[in-house]
């Protein structure tokens, strides 16, 4: 799971999504065009987003913090792909729900009319206190 923060009308929101990662490290996630992240994203590109686990001590912290920006994926190709991506790494969303499991039902409905959106990153920190208190790494990408 990841954790997405959004701008719109001037205040932060932030969302826990799950997400695949593709080939190039940019991050895959599917969002409900009337959610408030999702009407964010139209209003605003921009992007930060965390990834980490729930360690029980400092010591143990790791994990990342992105800044980018995120765009719909129109492209049949990368659609595609993505999404392979994304079923691979959940396939239980692939399996088609009971005729009594209304929650399965909406859950499938939900994804057949969720966007997909490309997070592409232009800047990552991993952070790794297994390594040292405060320890961190940083990648600039592209023209960031």
């Amino acid at each position: 799971m990841l954790t997405l923060a959004t701008i719109g009308g001037g205040m932060p929101q932030a969302a826990a999504l799950f997400y695949a990662v593709g080939a190039r490290g940019e991050l895959y996630v599917l969002s409900a065009p009337q959610s408030r992240h999702g009407q964010n994203l139209r209003q605003n590109c921009r992007v930060a987003v965390t990834i980490q686990g729930e360690p029980a001590h400092w010591r143990d912290i790791r994990g990342l913090q992105i800044e980018g920006t995120a765009r719909p994926v129109t492209n049949r190709a990368e659609r595609e792909e993505a999404l392979r991506r994304y079923l691979a790494r959940f396939p239980e969303l692939q399996d088609e729900p009971e005729p009594d499991d209304t929650v399965g039902q909406t859950m499938q409905a939900a994804l057949r009319q969720a966007t997909l959106y490309c997070i592409e990153p232009t800047w990552i920190r991993w952070i790794d206190n297994t390594q040292g208190f405060g320890h961190k790494e940083e990648w600039g990408i592209g023209d960031q």
